[in-house]
This record gives C-alpha cells, structure tokens and sequence, in this order.
C-alpha cells in the first residue's frame, strides 16, 4: 500500500463543524456566539486596540486575521524591548505577554464552546476519513482544536499521553486529579500537531509558593503537561485560563501550548521547545516518505513560511521520484498554488471542492 501523509487546515475542522471559525472568522464568531466569547472577544478588543491600534470593524470583518493578530502580539515585547520603548525594563515584555495570554485565552474559550458538541459527539468526517486511512499512514494538522484528537480516540483506541509524538509528565484528567503520564506506545497513528494544541500545557518557570507567593525557579522549565481531550479548563474573563500543578510543595504554573505563525523563538533556542521541534522532525520524515500528499483544508497562508519551507523541501528531499497530490479545497488557487510547490516530482493532481466530495470518491 502506497504511503500517505495527510495534511489538515481550518478548513477541514470547519468541514466537520461549522462553528468552527476559519482565520478571518475568529472575532465575528465571538460576538455572534455571546456569552464569555463576547466577553472576552470584547477585552481583548480593547486591550489590541490601545497597544496595536487595530480596529474592531477590521477585526469582525476579517480584514484583520487570527494569524495576523497573533504575529503582531508576538512581536509587539520584542519589538518594543529592542527599541527601548518602556518606562521600565521588562514591562514591555510583560504586557505584551499578557495580550499574548489574553488572545490564547480567547482562542481556547472560542474553539472548546464551538466544538463541544462534536468533541462529545460519536463521530463526524473526520471518523469517517480515519476508518479509510492506514495505521501506517502520517498524519500532520496546523489545527489547535481537539476534533482530530476525539477522532483518532475513536476510531484508533488512540491516546494522547502518547501519541503525540513526545511524552508529558503529567496528565489532567476530567476530574481536576493529576497522574503520572505513560510511556507506553499504542498500537495507533502518531497525530502531529505544527502549532500546539489547546490541550499541551508548559511551564515557563514560574510558581506559586504557599501561602501566595509568585517565585521562579528555572528548574521547572521545560516540563510539559497534557489534560484529557474532553478537559475544559475554566475561562476567567479579566486574567485568563489560569493552570497550576502540584509539584513539590508549591503550584507549578503552566501556560497553554499554542503558537503564533511567526515560529522562530518557538522551534529555536530554550528547552521548552525541544518537543515542538520533535513534532516538525517527525512531520519532514513523514512528508519525505510519502508518496500520496492529501491536503485538506489547508490554504498555506502567506504569513506561515515554516508550513511552506516544510512542504518545499520534503518534497524535493522524497525519496520517490514522483508524488501524487490531492487537494481538498474549494479554491482552485490554493491548488495551482500547492502544486506548483511540487514541480518536476508532481505526479498525478486531483481536486475536491470539499471534504464530503473527497470521502465519497
């Protein structure tokens, strides 16, 4: 059997729900779903507006995308550190960090309330593609939500301690209790997932001494934690999703693992990152092996050159002399757009308008 490697966008998690946003689709979603969508939508709005000047109109009408929204945040300390633009040292890093948090805190509230029903649900497309697929095959997805990870649950007895291509220290169940995370492979797919996930939590270093004391302590960076697929961390609307373990006498605090398309500081440099560059080695060896590329969903979207400098040069290091390519999208350009990626080792193109299409060819 021919090696697939299966690559996944918004798209294909908005084909198996559609409240699930796109890219430009994030903050109109927010305010027509209400509730603490809105009320975060609303604060974070406010906070972009007064440090990026980013207009609320530009932002609902999708002028102004998620992934240009998260590249601007990422850059903003940064930025303003190099040109010594803060009152004190530090701050700028502080406040841009905390706008970053409040945008994630966003990004997780708006996709776990949009996706409940399919996360609890007993199957959608995505089961339907799994039960076609091989075990052997890869499987690669730029998606945050948890939808693919219900479905690999599903149809594969998958589980996520283990098969996301690195191993965690601890795992948080439904029930608020920790537990040591296995080791021990399943006979399943790995799932790799390029820009995080809504469930990948890691510590930055900092921790909360009893009875309150916030301290740091370099020793906890690096660690990495994972909650159950059908976990919802609870929002809180002026700080954000807030996370702590237990770790030797004091509250390890953890942060949501998610990055901006701007990938560099993320697959470079600290510890932290080591399991995020162990998720894109995987994903290169995945592609260079193929010899069918199924993409779904996916539009490569220009601010995501990591994805691209991926796609490039997996294909021309292939170890096949041809490449088959079949694209899952309703826009023909992103299909002349991904095939032209492909060049001399371009095998046979197909096209699908949509993901419904594709399953029942």
């Amino acid at each position: 059997m021919a090696h697939t490697s299966y690559i996944f966008g918004a798209g294909a998690s908005y084909a198996c729900s559609s409240q699930t946003p796109l890219i430009t689709q994030f903050f109109s979603t927010a305010k027509s779903r209400g509730g603490l969508c809105e009320k975060i939508r609303a604060d974070l709005t406010e906070s972009i507006n007064k440090n990026l000047a980013l207009a609320e109109a530009e932002l609902l009408d999708g002028s102004l995308n998620l992934e240009t929204v998260f590249s601007l945040v990422a850059m903003d300390g940064e930025m303003r550190g190099l040109l010594k633009q803060e009152p004190v040292e530090g701050a700028a890093g502080f406040e841009a960090a905390f706008l970053q948090h409040q945008l994630e805190t966003f990004i997780y509230e708006l996709l776990m309330t949009v996706t409940e029903r399919e996360l609890k649900g007993t199957g959608d497309l995505y089961d339907k593609l799994l039960k076609k697929a091989d075990k052997t095959d890869g499987f690669t997805t730029f998606n945050y939500d948890l939808q693919l990870d219900r479905a690999f649950e599903r149809t594969f007895g998958w589980s996520p301690e283990t098969g996301y291509g690195f191993s965690f220290k601890k795992v948080l169940r439904t029930d608020e209790s920790w537990y040591d995370a296995s080791d021990k492979k399943a006979d399943a797919p790995t799932l790799l997932k390029l820009h995080g996930s809504l469930n990948w939590l890691n510590s930055n270093g900092y921790i909360h001494r009893p009875p309150s004391t916030l301290d740091y302590d370099k020793k906890y960076i690096g660690q990495h934690y994972l909650a159950e697929t059908l976990y919802r961390f609870p929002g809180q609307p002026a700080f954000g999703m807030t996370v702590g373990v237990p770790e030797e006498g004091v509250e390890v605090i953890l942060q949501l693992n998610i990055v901006p398309p701007i990938l560099r500081k993320q697959l470079i440099g600290e510890a932290e990152n080591e399991p995020l560059r162990d998720v894109w080695t995987l994903a290169h060896q995945s592609l260079t092996k193929a010899e069918r590329i199924i993409v779904i969903g996916y539009s490569l979207p220009p601010t995501d050159f990591h994805a691209e400098w991926l796609l490039r040069t997996t294909v021309q290091k292939n170890e096949h002399g041809k490449i088959d390519l079949i694209v899952v999208n309703p826009d023909g350009r992103v299909v002349e757009r991904l095939a032209s990626m492909f060049g001399k080792k371009l095998g046979a193109l197909k096209h699908f308008g949509s993901f419904e299409e594709f399953l029942a060819s």
